[in-house]
C-alpha cells in the first residue's frame, strides 16, 4: 500500500471550563522517499507549537485583565489612605489651634483612632510604588499581546 497523505488532529481543552475546546487538524502530502511516520511526527509538533502560542496569547489576555483589576483595586486603596491622611492632618491642625484642656483631650482621642501619620505616609508611598509596578507589568503584557498577535497573524510559530 502506498500512503500519499497523512492527517493528524488533536483536541485541546481551553479556559477554565471543560466545555471549551479547540481542535487542530493538519494534513500533509507525503513526497516520494519521505517516511509517513516522520511526517505525522512533524504535524504533531506543529500542532503542539500552535497550541502553545495560542495558549500563551490567552494567558496574556487573562493577565492583562487581572492586572487592570489589580491597578484599580490599588488605586481605590490609595485613595482611602490619602483620605485618611487628610483627616489626620485636619485633626492635627485642630489640635494645634485648640484652646483649653477638654478640647485638646477630645481631639487627642480622635487622633488616636487614626493611624500614625508617618506610617500612613509610608504606606501611601508603598501603594504608589505598587501601582507604578503594576502599570509597568501591564505595559509589558500589552506589548507581549501585540507580539503574539503578530506571530499568530503571520504564522510565525
Amino acid at each position: 500500500m502506498k500512503i500519499v497523505t497523512v492527517r493528524y488532529g488533536r483536541n485541546f481543552y481551553i479556559g477554565h471550563s471543560s466545555k471549551e475546546m479547540e481542535y487542530f487538524n493538519f494534513e500533509a502530502q507525503i513526497n516520494k522517499g519521505e517516511n509517513e511516520k516522520a511526517v505525522i511526527g512533524e504535524l504533531f509538533f506543529k500542532i503542539m507549537k500552535l497550541h502553545e502560542v495560542f495558549e500563551e496569547y490567552r494567558e496574556t489576555l487573562f493577565s492583562i485583565s487581572s492586572t487592570y483589576e489589580d491597578i484599580e483595586r490599588e488605586r481605590r486603596y490609595l485613595k482611602e489612605l490619602r483620605n485618611e491622611l487628610a483627616d489626620l492632618e485636619k485633626i492635627e491642625q485642630k489640635l494645634k489651634a485648640a484652646k483649653g484642656f477638654e478640647e485638646i483631650q477630645k481631639l487627642q482621642a480622635e487622633l488616636c483612632k487614626l493611624r500614625d501619620k508617618k506610617q500612613l505616609q509610608k504606606r501611601i508611598l508603598e501603594q504608589e510604588q505598587e501601582i507604578e509596578e503594576l502599570e509597568m507589568k501591564l505595559d509589558q503584557l500589552q506589548r507581549r499581546k501585540v507580539l503574539l498577535e503578530n506571530k499568530i497573524k503571520t504564522g510565525d510559530f
